[in-house]
């Protein structure tokens, strides 16, 4: 049972302190907690859920659609962002751990 909400980046996310998936403030994602209901598991954090119609307030399950991860929701959900990003970074892949390491002198 949830004891309130708010709402962050258009995202509506419910105060469920002492949940299993909830972030450090007590707090999850009102459209990852309706799917985790259908699934009857928590959600793991690389599964991204996608807005069918856009609308980040609507969390009815007929408009979420489950990715197994966030490069999978990119691609097949927002097949523009994906293929400008493709453009931009030309396959490479960036990692802090590793492209941007500093050189010694």
């Amino acid at each position: 049972q949830y004891k309130g909400f708010t709402i962050r980046s258009g995202y509506i996310y419910l105060q469920m302190k002492g949940h299993s998936c909830a972030k450090k403030q007590g707090y999850v994602a009102e459209h990852r907690w309706v799917m985790e209901q259908q699934l009857g598991r928590c959600l793991q954090k690389k599964e991204a859920i996608h807005h069918i119609n856009g609308n980040r307030r609507d969390n009815r399950l007929e408009n979420l659609q489950l990715f197994s991860s966030h490069g999978q929701h990119t691609k097949l959900a927002h097949k523009g962002l994906f293929e400008w990003q493709k453009i931009v970074f030309k396959g490479k892949h960036f990692s802090p751990t590793t492209e941007f390491k500093s050189k010694s002198v």
